[in-house]
């Protein structure tokens, strides 16, 4: 609801009037325990910037959803995982979420992220896929993805808005905010489309607006393998 009254008021304002808001003051997250990615147009291209500068140390699990049809995710997850030091695959129903594994949500089905079954040893969350109907005219969507991740995870969860149209992921964010989480959006100068990350950045969500470039370092300081440093 919260994002939905700021996109309202910026829709009223003139068009030379509606700069974006300066991040949010928040505090650093003091753990994060997933971090969770959505992009779309540009994507492939952008994640094959961030995966490959992550370490093979990184601490937990990182969940993405990329806007593409059928068998494609599965090729862009075996590309990446050839260019990765992490393990990077399509995911699958009922998977772990292994600490420094890499799981794209296979395209048309939706992915959640529930917490793993009582008592289990060592499976702190699992992925949960659906036949639902699009969200945002997307499947799989970003705003599936980030709420489950608000509700299974709350504020020890890192959001990643990265390139792309429209402005799915936009009430994910808010979700994940409203619980103390953080974001980081792609810079506008970085995009191929400064689409989702804008929403996100109109909306006084956005943490971080980080270029490209910067991402992958910038996720590793906050997961904690980097010298935490505010900007």
């Amino acid at each position: 609801m919260e994002a939905r009254a700021a996109r309202a008021a910026l829709a009223t304002q003139p068009r030379a009037e509606q700069a974006l808001p300066r991040a949010m003051p928040a505090l650093l997250p003091t753990r994060v325990e997933v971090v969770g990615i959505g992009v779309s147009t540009g994507g492939p291209t952008a994640l094959e910037q961030v995966l490959p500068a992550l370490p093979a140390t990184l601490r937990v699990p990182v969940v993405i959803v990329q806007h593409m049809p059928p068998l494609f995710t599965d090729s862009l997850a075996k590309a990446l995982d050839r260019r990765s030091a992490l393990r990077v695959c399509e995911v699958s129903e009922g998977q772990a979420l292994a600490p420094g594994g890499v799981y794209i949500a296979p395209g048309g089905r939706h992915l959640r992220v529930e917490p793993g079954p009582a008592g289990s040893t060592g499976t702190r969350l699992v992925a949960r896929l659906d036949d639902g109907p699009p969200v945002n005219s997307c499947k799989p969507a970003v705003d599936v993805l980030f709420q489950s991740l608000a509700e299974a995870v709350g504020r020890h969860t890192l959001a990643v808005v990265m390139t792309g149209m429209g402005q799915d992921g936009l009430e994910g964010v808010a979700a994940i905010k409203a619980r103390q989480g953080y974001c980081l959006t792609q810079s506008e100068d970085t995009c191929t489309v400064y689409g989702m990350p804008q929403a996100v950045d109109q909306a006084g969500l956005s943490d971080e607006r980080v270029p490209l470039g910067e991402l992958a370092a910038r996720i590793v300081a906050l997961t904690g393998l980097g010298a935490l440093q505010t900007r």
